[in-house]
């Protein structure tokens, strides 16, 4: 995929019986609002994960700390965090399964892009300034910051000494 220019995202990290194996490394973005969130979720049993990591092996740690929170749909967000917490940067996206019956674009994934091209879109998705709303015409928070003189969206890594200030804007 990145040898094509493209992006690598996982879809469904937590899917009963194909749970996300791998590492977070190599990725650049996952999914963690699906259609259905909001709508009946599966829970996903312990012993589902045990049983499949006897057949193929470990499974991502961020998949058992996502595990937790499968009875409310959460647990791609989950999957997400716990991502971020070891580490791996990685952009949050959303997808409608249009395979159901839901419509297009429920939820929207949202890209800060400098072009409205393919390529545009493509580079803001790997820089991860996305966020997922509920619809297209659904209520949105931007984020934006300023640390040490530096503007940061959404999304943007930066590593700074302490004691350095920093401004956050909520819009």
């Amino acid at each position: 995929t990145h040898a094509q220019g493209g992006v690598f995202s996982i879809n469904h990290p937590l899917s009963a019986g194909d749970y996300w194996a791998w590492d977070g490394r190599g990725y650049d973005a996952t999914e963690i609002w699906n259609s259905y969130w909001g709508g009946p979720m599966n829970v996903v049993p312990a012993e589902s994960v045990d049983n499949f990591e006897q057949v193929h092996g470990s499974v991502n740690p961020a998949i058992r700390l996502a595990m937790a929170w499968t009875a409310n749909g959460l647990e791609g967000a989950a999957f997400w965090e716990a991502n971020l917490t070891a580490g791996r940067f990685i952009a949050p996206v959303g997808g409608s399964d249009r395979h159901t019956m839901f419509m297009q674009g429920y939820p929207t994934t949202w890209v800060r892009a400098e072009a409205r091209t393919v390529e545009g879109i493509i580079e803001g998705i790997r820089a991860r300034h996305t966020f997922v709303t509920r619809s297209p015409a659904a209520p949105m928070i931007e984020l934006t910051a300023a640390v040490g003189g530096t503007a940061m969206l959404a999304g943007d890594v930066g590593v700074y000494a302490q004691g350095v200030s920093a401004a956050v804007a909520v819009r």
